[in-house]
């Protein structure tokens, strides 16, 4: 759950940059079912919580039709990749035999290994969280 809605946060921000907030129970109501709300209300609220305390998410209250509404948004910066960028990552430079160490290529053409945004990626949030994928 948590990862939910870290990820419509990101979405939001990428999709509307000048509109990145997004309501709470917008939020709710985008990830859990109707006929689901009172279970995992209790889920919903630590998800909530543990998401509010991530560096990279902020709080605002703002008024939607007059009503104050609970806010959350991405502030983190956000890297959209190019389909160019996206199709260099799909195919990395660690897997081209002439740059591999058993002998493609001379010293002077081998290129560093590239690795995606997605291996470079170390989770912090499981190790402070132990039973973050059960939210």
């Amino acid at each position: 759950m948590v990862l939910a809605i870290m990820t419509l946060l990101r979405e939001q921000a990428i999709s509307q940059p000048f509109q990145p907030a997004v309501s709470v129970s917008h939020l709710r109501d985008e990830i859990i079912d109707v006929s689901d709300r009172k279970r995992l209300a209790a889920r919903w609220d630590e998800a909530c919580k543990i998401v509010r305390r991530d560096s990279r998410v902020a709080q605002s209250v703002q008024s939607i039709h007059g009503i104050p509404q609970d806010m959350l948004s991405w502030v983190s910066p956000v890297v959209v990749a190019s389909p160019m960028a996206a199709q260099r990552q799909a195919s990395p430079l660690v897997d081209n035999p002439d740059n591999a160490d058993n002998g493609g290529g001379d010293e002077n053409d081998r290129q560093p290994a590239i690795r995606s945004p997605q291996a470079q990626h170390r989770p912090y949030a499981s190790s402070i969280y132990p039973n973050i994928a059960d939210l």
